[in-house]
């Protein structure tokens, strides 16, 4: 799922309505092994970026092994770095 589906459905603001106090807020994405990652939201907003970001539970239809699971993070900036396993 995309990351910035998610941070809809959260309530989160998105293309006009991200300004102000809004757009300094961030995500915090912590990995499996305590390694954490923080976000500006503009990140995830396709008014701002045409990457998308992605939080999966599964890969190739099958559920993550268990020292990726319960979530692999991705996006095509850290995809030369390989994505992130994230709790």
């Amino acid at each position: 799922m995309a990351i910035r589906e998610l941070l809809t459905r959260a309530g989160v603001p998105e293309g006009e309505a991200l300004r102000g106090r809004a757009l300094s807020s961030a995500v915090v994405v912590t990995g499996a092994d305590g390694y954490r990652a923080v976000f500006g939201i503009a990140e995830f907003d396709p008014a701002f970026t045409d990457r998308v970001a992605i939080l999966a539970d599964r890969k190739d239809d099958a559920p993550l092994p268990a020292n990726a699971a319960p979530f692999n993070s991705s996006s095509p900036a850290s995809s030369a770095r390989h994505g992130g396993c994230a709790r």
